[in-house]
């Protein structure tokens, strides 16, 4: 004989993202004997679109609502399993048309339990009731949502992880008989706080299973106060650094912006034409092209070469005018001997009774 295997459905995954401001509305009115009324704005569920109004814990915020404000209207269950289907929307509709309307079981119950049997069908429907208890449970504790954020203290996840206990527990297909004591509780908790966190609480010496919820939460505040600090004198220290790298190249843009906005000030003319080639001189193509020490100024360029050729033609004439005269000059000997006798005077006799005076003397 062939054995049959049990098929396993893959458990549902919980990520308690409920955004209650998107949950479709319905308005229900009720009038009493009195005269007077009543009306509530009750949620509706789908199971299927937006994962923040579909999820498993979606579900449970929408039997929470359901109920409380339902007890305002005075609705007994009775009231709740004939509403019920206004409630409902989408997956959820198709749901209570096809497995709760025509279930032998829950239409011929007795009218208050309808409405839990009802209940119960739509939560194994959509919080995973295909799974086994084992399965479902291990794959709910095992989430990421379990884990504390970063931007949250002990006190908010403490609130948060409250609320999971609470979905926990009203998981009806679990096969579980008892709810989650304060030891596994503890042991979750533990376990979603940062491994530093943890190995610093190991090697102070107190033990998990000896101390309360609140002096475990009390410990893991101090080491989120401490990694904050860390954090904020780590990111100080970063941005001084990048203070010291880059404060002279930023000091500099802003001068340069300055002065840039300055000549935006100056030159806003409508006839103002900027020189394309230097946007960031910002002065006109005109005096771009004046500008002397452009190289690309053609009247500098012809002032150079007419500087030049007039210079050219000076240097020539002068150096011919040497040549000539030199053709017509004596040689040098002879013109030093002629000079020389130009300035000598005449001897006088004063000069020559004199110097015959000296020589015999």
């Amino acid at each position: 004989m062939e054995s049959k295997q049990l098929i396993i459905n893959p458990p549902i995954p919980y990520e308690y993202k409920v955004d209650e401001s998107k949950f479709p509305l319905a308005k229900i009115s009720q009038n009493f004997d009195d005269g007077s009324t009543v009306t509530e704005k009750l949620y509706c569920f789908s199971g299927n679109g937006d994962v923040s109004t579909s999820s498993p814990e979606a579900f449970f915020v929408f039997e929470d609502e359901y109920k409380s404000r339902t007890e305002r209207l005075l609705w007994d269950d009775k009231d709740r399993f004939d509403n019920l289907p206004r409630e409902l929307q989408g997956s959820a509709k198709v749901t209570w048309t096809d497995e709760i309307a025509t279930d032998n079981a829950i239409v011929s119950a007795p009218a208050q339990q309808k409405y839990k049997l009802a209940i119960k069908k739509l939560t194994e429907t959509f919080c995973g009731g295909d799974a086994p208890g084992d399965v479902q449970r291990d794959a709910f504790w095992n989430s990421p949502i379990f884990r504390k954020c970063k931007h949250e203290n002990m006190f908010q996840y403490l609130n948060r992880m409250n609320r999971i206990f609470h979905l926990d527990s009203r998981l009806l297909h679990k096969m579980y008989p008892n709810d989650l004591n304060d030891q596994e509780k503890k042991r979750i908790i533990f376990k979603g706080v940062p491994y530093q966190w943890k190995e610093n609480f190991r090697h102070t010496g107190m033990d998990l299973t000896y101390i309360t919820m609140k002096e475990l939460v009390n410990y893991m505040q101090k080491e989120k106060q401490a990694a904050d600090l860390h954090d904020a004198n780590r990111t100080k220290n970063r941005q001084q650094e990048m203070r010291k790298i880059t404060g002279h190249r930023r000091s500099r843009k802003r001068k340069s912006q300055s002065t840039n906005d300055e000549d935006k000030e100056e030159k806003t003319d409508e006839g103002y034409n900027q020189c394309r080639k230097h946007p960031q001189n910002k002065h006109t193509w005109e005096e771009c092209f004046l500008n002397p020490r452009n190289p690309n100024n053609k009247l500098n360029n012809k002032r150079q070469k007419k500087s030049k050729f007039h210079s050219s033609r000076n240097n020539n004439a002068t150096a011919n005018n040497g040549n000539n005269q030199s053709h017509n000059q004596p040689p040098v000997a002879e013109q030093r001997a002629a000079e020389s006798n130009n300035n000598q005077s005449p001897p006088t006799s004063t000069d020559a009774g004199a110097t015959l005076d000296n020589i015999w003397e």
